[in-house]
């Protein structure tokens, strides 16, 4: 039931979302991936060699690029 406030409980928050204790929840940092430049929450970000990605795919094929080039 969502309610009069429009949202169901505890999602729909978004930016201005309270804790139960009435602290304003900061907005997760974005980071930007290595392979395609999109911006992912840096939680959901994937580190590899030193870089962040948006996928483990993007991790695998950044990586094997790299490989390529070091064999030529």
């Amino acid at each position: 039931d969502a309610g009069p406030g429009g949202a169901a409980p505890g999602h729909g928050g978004g930016a201005g979302a309270t804790r139960a204790g009435g602290a304003q929840s900061l907005p997760e940092p974005m980071v930007r991936c290595a392979e395609c430049g999109v911006h992912a929450p840096k939680g959901d970000a994937i580190v590899a060699g030193g870089e962040t990605f948006c996928s483990a795919e993007h991790a695998q094929r950044h990586a094997a690029r790299a490989s390529d080039r070091d064999a030529r």
